[in-house]
């Protein structure tokens, strides 16, 4: 699945800052997490990020679910949305 970019950040309801609060506070997100958010940001999928990186595809979607479960996201693109509106990406 391609994740296309993402705009109009504005619109986006206010229920994601409290998502975004708990990520940058007690879910910190690890660097390898970081550099998997960002690629997932310019719409790469699994496979290209896991070239990319170096590491396997199983590797990325265990990155991908614990980016999912610390920002509050229940999809790929809502991950993308909020770390765009905290300015991650």
């Amino acid at each position: 699945m391609k994740v296309g970019r993402v705009q109009n950040f504005r619109s986006w309801s206010p229920d994601l800052v409290p998502k975004l609060a708990r990520c940058l506070t007690q879910d910190r997100l690890t660097r390898r997490e970081m550099d998997v958010l960002l690629a997932m940001s310019t719409g790469a999928s699994n496979k290209d990020i896991s070239q990319r990186l170096g590491i396997t595809d199983a590797t990325v979607k265990t990155h991908v679910r614990a980016i999912l479960s610390k920002v509050g996201a229940g999809a790929r693109t809502e991950a993308v949305a909020i770390a765009a509106r905290s300015g991650l990406t």
